[in-house]
C-alpha cells in the first residue's frame, strides 16, 4: 500500500516521537 509522504512522516513520528518536532496538519 502506497502511503502519502505526510502519512509516512506521521508514522515515523509515532514510532519515534520527538517533542522538538511538531506534527504537520
Amino acid at each position: 500500500i502506497y502511503l502519502p509522504n505526510w502519512l509516512q512522516t506521521c508514522l515515523k513520528l509515532c514510532k519515534s516521537p520527538q517533542k522538538s518536532m511538531k506534527p504537520l496538519n
